[in-house]
């Protein structure tokens, strides 16, 4: 059915070849420009409502461990069985959602052809019509779906086939394997179809376990931030899809409003003692992770990920609507891991290590564990120059010179900080607003080469370690990429990203407009940097884009983001051979080769209420292979808070200051302290006391965390360590030990 008036013809529609008008991305984009009547949504006849529900016919077809894999012979969904607890999940609901419509599926697609946008799914579009079939594997079964807009051309055999049919083969293989199951779909053919629709978009198994009822103490888990928590027990304000894009937004493409970053592409549910934890293995780059209450659009609560196949976008003109599509999609597999769980294991803590675990196995986590230290590192964000304005025509501020940082350094050791990771940013051409790391060199006007490394050669006989601040995908506003070189958007023009200025109230704008390279000079453009750099003493590289940022190319090769992750991964094991590699928020494509996380978030940005709850999650799959921090302490509204959930959260604490005393503009009354003389006795009473709980846990599994009373959180370590944090305004007390208000207290 139509969910918008349609008019059924297209004529008006003109049709545009951007290399005839000039445009730089002929190769990659198609562009089409529409009249806004001819812009359509398309939905399927709602086929019969069984078709979307769970059914009682199950066909056991493998069995690995503890877990049993089902085929539903009238839905064509699976299910799995999880022995020790009894527990069937299903790929389908298995209650209806008592809505208008049911639109669940094992798989969802959508297609767009000409104006047409089409919403397909696999109960509508194939099962219902007899296009399902399945066979066995050795260790499980695949199932292929007939997906078309009609039963008469889901029906056609392949060779009868024309170009303007909408249909497509779509396979889903089944696996278990050391008791785990995997689900995996080949989009080759789906990306190399010669047909004139193009799939912009694959929903797969977005149903697994869902329901229609919530639980006491069962949740739904996100990757939102840190961690967090869908209470489905709990009523929540708003019951809007949630929607986190895995590494973020592509920024070669228009910016949705309402979704948030993820650093890891991992979910999981739990209901009562069973639980499952998802791993995106392969795809995870075009992910975007939604997650509904039954309150909401979908009748369920459920979680699942959305793929995108092939990128696109729409924008309105004064001559209509202009379609954007690229010419070429992602010919690769998808491919999701699940871990079942469950008894005391059933919890997000129990999640947590099992990602953590197949992160490992997949290579994404490193198998190291952090060295023994007396001391826990302070990660020390100094600012050498600034510019005043965000132009061509800027002049620059600076902040702290490398002989001022070793004065620095010599207080806070005087003070009783024994271990600093610093990370000197704004040191490079352009200073915080860096040029092109290809022409960059270190700035004269705070010491130049020589005293860089002088700066290096004191720390490092103190075993204090430097990391030099470096963005390799931008560049400044004053220097700009070549024509070639430049990144270019899915419309043929050129785009940016705003890095944030820390120092907004005091120098400069409130963030920098940063051009983008393409990708396809970046490895080029590595090495380049590291050869510039070669003399330069430094413990290593501090990465400062290319850990918080992703985005698709559309120049005159097209680059996914899956491609691109997987270069920058490759960059990171070059940045670092031979020296230590520090990177900024922490997208996991970048963490196998990393020593350190800086800004890793330690919170979630979705508001926190009784339905929604923030957790260490990602701290956990990170604690004890890399030191972490978060965000600099004395830039949080809330500093004291900021320091209580470093301590739950096992970071490192963390500092950005400059060294030159700044005065706050005029207006700004809330204006963050960043002058080191005017916090650093507050950081070196905190770090004694912080350092004293955390040292030794540095390189110790974080096994379990709770929240054990209100305002009131427990940490455990595989050290038996456990560090409770009390963020209320009175003292606490847990079996029998009292936690001062506002404090925290580790106990063996």
């Amino acid at each position: 059915m139509l969910r918008r008036a349609v008019c059924a013809g297209l004529a008006g529609v003109l049709l545009l070849s951007l290399a005839a008008c000039g445009e730089k991305t002929g190769e990659t984009v198609s562009r089409t420009v529409y009249q806004e009547k001819d812009i359509q949504s398309v939905y399927p006849k709602q086929s019969a409502r069984e078709m979307h529900v769970s059914s009682t016919s199950l066909k056991r077809v493998a069995q690995s461990g503890l877990i049993e894999l089902y085929i539903d012979e009238k839905t064509y969904a699976v299910a799995v069985k999880e022995t020790s607890q009894n527990k069937m999940w299903y790929a389908l609901p298995q209650q209806d959602n008592g809505k208008e419509e049911n639109r669940a599926g094992v798989v969802s697609l959508e297609v767009l052809q000409g104006g047409k946008r089409y919403y397909l799914n696999s109960q509508d579009n194939s099962v219902a019509y007899g296009t399902a079939s399945y066979e066995l594997t050795d260790t499980g079964l695949k199932v292929t779906y007939v997906i078309a807009a009609d039963a008469q051309t889901a029906k056609k055999d392949f060779k009868s086939r024309t170009a303007q049919d909408i249909v497509f083969d779509v396979s889903v293989t089944y696996t278990l394997e050391d008791g785990s199951f995997f689900a995996q779909i080949d989009c080759k053919s789906l990306a190399e179809t010669t047909g004139e629709a193009k799939v912009l978009k694959l929903g797969f198994l977005e149903y697994f376990g869902a329901s229609t009822q919530g639980a006491a103490d069962d949740f739904i888990l996100v990757p939102d931030g840190s961690g967090a928590l869908i209470r489905t027990a709990q009523k929540a304000k708003a019951n809007d899809t949630l929607r986190f894009a895995v590494y973020g937004q592509d920024a070669a493409l228009p910016a949705e409003e309402n979704v948030y970053s993820a650093l890891v592409p991992s979910f999981g549910v739990k209901q009562g003692s069973s639980a499952f934890a998802v791993l995106i293995e392969q795809g995870d780059a075009l992910a975007t992770i939604l997650a509904d209450r039954a309150e909401g659009e979908t009748g369920y609560y459920r979680v699942g990920a959305q793929f995108t196949i092939t990128p696109s976008a729409q924008e309105k003109t004064e001559d209509g609507i202009t379609q954007y599509v690229s010419t070429s999609g992602y010919d690769g597999s998808l491919k999701l891991c699940y871990r079942f769980l469950s008894g005391e294991n059933a919890s997000y803590s129990g999640m947590a290590l099992a990602v953590r675990e197949q992160l490992i196995r997949d290579a994404v986590l490193s198998t190291r564990t952090l060295e023994e230290a007396d001391n826990l590192p302070l990660t020390l964000n100094l600012v050498g120059s600034l510019p005043n304005k965000d132009g061509r025509l800027s002049t620059s501020k600076k902040l702290t010179s490398f002989e001022q940082a070793e004065d620095l350094l010599v207080q806070m050791k005087a003070k009783g900080i024994n271990q600093i990771n610093l990370c000197y940013q704004g040191a490079l051409t352009g200073g915080f607003n860096q040029k092109q790391a290809t022409d960059a060199k270190l700035l004269i006007s705070l010491g130049g080469k020589m005293r860089f490394n002088d700066l290096y050669e004191s720390m490092a006989t103190q075993k204090l370690q430097l990391f030099l601040a470096a963005d390799l995908l931008s560049t400044n506003a004053r220097d700009s990429f070549s024509a070639g070189s430049t990144a270019l958007g899915i419309n043929g023009e050129a785009f940016s990203y705003a890095k944030e200025n820390p120092f907004a109230d005091y120098v400069g704008p409130q963030s920098f407009q940063r051009g983008l390279r393409s990708l396809d000079t970046l490895e080029r453009a590595a090495r380049e940097f590291m050869v510039n750099t070669k003399k330069v003493s430094m413990t290593g590289y501090c990465v400062s884009d290319a850990g918080q940022m992703l985005y698709s190319n559309f120049n005159k090769a097209f680059t996914s983001r899956q491609a691109a992750a997987q270069q920058l991964s490759k960059q990171s094991e070059s940045l670092g051979s031979n020296r230590k590699l520090m990177v900024d928020t922490g997208n996991f494509y970048m963490l196998k080769n990393a020593d350190i996380v800086t800004n890793l978030p330690l919170s979630s940005a979705v508001s926190q209420d009784d339905s929604y709850e923030t957790i260490p999650f990602v701290q956990m799959l990170l604690h004890g292979i890399v030191d972490y921090s978060g965000k600099a302490i004395n830039l949080a509204d809330d500093p004291q808070t900021q320091m209580l959930r470093s301590i739950e959260y096992g970071a490192c604490p963390s500092y950005t200051w400059s060294y030159d005393a700044l005065k706050a503009k005029e207006g700004a009354e809330k204006a963050p302290v960043v002058n080191y003389e005017d916090s650093l006795a507050d950081a070196a009473a905190y770090y004694k006391e912080a350092n004293q709980t955390l040292a030794d846990l540095r390189g110790a599994r974080m096994t379990k965390h709770s929240m054990v009373q209100e305002n009131v959180y427990c940490t455990e370590y595989d050290s038996s360590s456990l560090v409770y944090v009390n963020y209320g305004e009175t003292e606490a007390t847990v079996n029998g030990v009292t936690i001062p208000a506002r404090s925290f207290l580790r106990l063996n």
